[in-house]
C-alpha cells in the first residue's frame, strides 16, 4: 500500500497544521503527490491530478463519507438528510453513482438554484450588500478594537443570507447557532464526537422545520426574495418537493454563509500580513475582483473535495481500486508551482488566476458569485474605511479541516 515514508503526515488535529497547513501540503506535493493515508483514503496534492479528478466522469462524490472510518451516517428521516448530502461549500454534489433517483434530485436542486440565483439577482444585491457592509463597519470603527470575524464576517453573511430570504429580523439571531452546528458536522472526514453528531442532527432539523413553514408562506404570499424565485424555479412536472427545498436552503447556507464568512476573515488576514497589497483593493471594482480572486487561492476556503472511484484507475503509478475514496486537496493544488508562479506569496495583481477554491468542473460552486460580491465590498469597504487597519493579537482558526476560517480576528481600526 503506498504512502508517505519520510517527511509529514496529514494530520488534521494538530495545532500547527490549522494555522499554516501549506508547508505541509507543499511537501506532501513534492514528496509523494498521490499517496494513501493511514486512514485509508488517497490524497491528491497536484493541480493537475486534482482537476482531472474533479471533472473525470470515472469520479463520483461520496455521499456522507460512508466509507470513511468514524462517521455518522445520513439522517434517516426529518427535513433535512444530513447536512453534508445537502450541502457543500465549494460543490454541492450528488451521491455516489448508482442512486440515479439521487442524481435526479440533486440536478433538480442545482438546476433550481442557478435559475433562481441569476448573475443579474446578485448584480442587483450589491447595493444591499454595501448598505449593511456600511452599518457594520461603521459599529466597528466605533468600537474601535473588535474582532473581525464577529464584527464584519458573520454579521455581513447572516445579514445577506436572511436578506435574501426574506426572514423577519426576529428569526434572524437563531440561525447562527443553526448554522455553527451543521458546520461542524460537515467537518467530519477523520470523524466527529456523538455529542457534534447530535447537534448537527438538532439543528439540522431545526432549520428544515423553520424553512417548511416558511415554504408554505411564500407559496401563499410571493415576495421579491431568493426563496419565492427558488420555488418558481422548482415548480412544474418533476420539480422539487417541499424537503428537496429545504435541502437546497441548506446548499445555500453553507455556500453563502459560512463560506463567505470564513473568506472575508482569510482575506483580511491575508491583508493584514501584507499591508502593502491592499492599495489594488482602492483601485476600483475590476482591481479589487481580481484581488478577491487572489485571495481565494492564497488561502483557500474549502480545503478539499472527495470523490470516489467508480473504476480501478492509475494515478502516477499508484492503482486506486473501484469505490476506494480520495481526498482532492484543492488548498494544495492551489499552490502549485507548476500552474502559479511563485505560489507563496500573495500577489493582487496576479493574472490568469485559475484556481481551484470553488470547485472545477460540473459541480462548480453555485454560490461563487455571491461570495465573491460580498467579498469584495466588505474588504474593500474596510481598507478603505480602516486604512490604518492593525492586528491586536493573535487570530485564531477555527479546528476545521474542510472549512477553514478563523474564529477570532482581533483588530484595532483606525
Amino acid at each position: 500500500m503506498a504512502g508517505i515514508r519520510h517527511g509529514p503526515a496529514l494530520d488534521p488535529d494538530d495545532s500547527q497544521f490549522h494555522r499554516d497547513p501549506y508547508p505541509v501540503y507543499r511537501q506532501l506535493r513534492e514528496l509523494a503527490p498521490v499517496h494513501r493515508h493511514p486512514s485509508g483514503f488517497w490524497v491528491l496534492t497536484s493541480y493537475r491530478d486534482c482537476t482531472a479528478v474533479l471533472q473525470g466522469p470515472e469520479w463520483a462524490y461520496v455521499d456522507d463519507f460512508g466509507c470513511l472510518p468514524d462517521r455518522g451516517g445520513p439522517r434517516s428521516g426529518g427535513a433535512v438528510a444530513g447536512p453534508r448530502s445537502a450541502l457543500r461549500g465549494p460543490g454541492a454534489e450528488p451521491p455516489a453513482g448508482g442512486h440515479p433517483a439521487g442524481d435526479a434530485r440533486y440536478d433538480r436542486s442545482r438546476g433550481a438554484v442557478a435559475r433562481a440565483l441569476t448573475p443579474g439577482m446578485v448584480h442587483r444585491l450589491a447595493p444591499r450588500v454595501q448598505r449593511i457592509a456600511d452599518e457594520l463597519l461603521e459599529a466597528a470603527c466605533d468600537a474601535g478594537d473588535v474582532n473581525l470575524v464577529e464584527a464584519l464576517g458573520y454579521p455581513l453573511a447572516a445579514s445577506v443570507f436572511c436578506e435574501v430570504f426574506g426572514i423577519p429580523p426576529a428569526d434572524r439571531a437563531v440561525f447562527r447557532t443553526w448554522v455553527d452546528a451543521i458546520v461542524r458536522g460537515v467537518d467530519s472526514v477523520f470523524g466527529i464526537s456523538r455529542e457534534e453528531r447530535a447537534d448537527r442532527d438538532r439543528a439540522g432539523q431545526e432549520f428544515g422545520d423553520y424553512f417548511l413553514t416558511l415554504i408554505a408562506d411564500r407559496r401563499k404570499r410571493p415576495a421579491d426574495d431568493l426563496l419565492t424565485a427558488l420555488i418558481g424555479a422548482a415548480g412544474g412536472d418533476g420539480g422539487l418537493g417541499e424537503h428537496e427545498l429545504v435541502s437546497t436552503c441548506v446548499m445555500v447556507l453553507i455556500a453563502g454563509h459560512e463560506s463567505t464568512a470564513n473568506l472575508i476573515g482569510n482575506g483580511a488576514l491575508a491583508l493584514l500580513r501584507h499591508p502593502g497589497q491592499a492599495d489594488l483593493l482602492r483601485a476600483g471594482p475590476a482591481a479589487a475582483a481580481a484581488a478577491v480572486e487572489e485571495l481565494l487561492r492564497y488561502d483557500s476556503l474549502a480545503q478539499f473535495a472527495v470523490r470516489a472511484v467508480r473504476r480501478d484507475v492509475e494515478l502516477r503509478g499508484e492503482t486506486i481500486r473501484e469505490g476506494e475514496p480520495a481526498l482532492v486537496l484543492l488548498a494544495a493544488a492551489n499552490r502549485d508551482p507548476d500552474v502559479f508562479d511563485r505560489p507563496d506569496q500573495l500577489d493582487l495583481a496576479r493574472r490568469d488566476n485559475r484556481h481551484l477554491a470553488f470547485g472545477h468542473g460540473p459541480h462548480y460552486c453555485l454560490g461563487a458569485s455571491l461570495a465573491r460580491l460580498e467579498t469584495r465590498i466588505a474588504l474593500s469597504s474596510l481598507v478603505r474605511r480602516a486604512p490604518g487597519l492593525s492586528l491586536s493579537g493573535e487570530p485564531i482558526h477555527k479546528p476545521s479541516f474542510e472549512l477553514r476560517g478563523l474564529a477570532e480576528l482581533p483588530v484595532v481600526l483606525r
